[in-house]
């Protein structure tokens, strides 16, 4: 499993259906969440090799996607490992979650670790990069 560290504690993560349908009931679809875990704020038209193309406008990371995100994976995770090895792990719970210190760098490790584990999902599912975006735009995410 992944790992992120929240608060100098490393948390397993996991995305699955759980995960998927909990963040599309917070944001409507899974795409916007997409767009707000990642920091896309809009789209405009730009000359790509001579073709028009729509490229993603950029902006900060959303904090509270991130911290949603990281709520539903790393609960997600612990059920799992629970399952998996008999143990009865307790959650996180979001207080935790919103207390734990994190400077603007792991913000941005934080919210790529979540974005590969949440691109896995649709990767398995589909073959593709993810809810429309383009691999391009998922790299410059990273």
């Amino acid at each position: 499993m992944r790992m992120i560290e929240l608060g100098g504690k490393e948390y397993p993560i996991y995305c699955d259906m759980a995960v998927l349908e909990a963040v599309q009931e917070e944001y409507g679809t899974v795409n916007e969440f997409e767009k707000k875990l990642i920091g896309i704020k809009g789209y405009k038209t730009q000359k790509v090799n001579g073709e028009e193309k729509n490229v993603p406008i950029y902006t900060d990371p959303s904090v509270k996607a991130i911290r949603i995100a990281a709520f539903h994976m790393i609960n997600e995770a612990i059920d799992v490992e629970n399952e998996e090895r008999h143990e009865q792990t307790p959650h996180v719970s979001m207080a935790e979650i919103k207390r734990a210190k994190q400077n603007a760098g792991m913000m941005n490790r934080i919210m790529a670790v979540i974005h590969e584990e949440f691109m896995e999902c649709f990767e398995s599912k589909n073959g593709e990069t993810g809810q429309g975006e383009t691999e391009e735009a998922k790299k410059e995410a990273v």
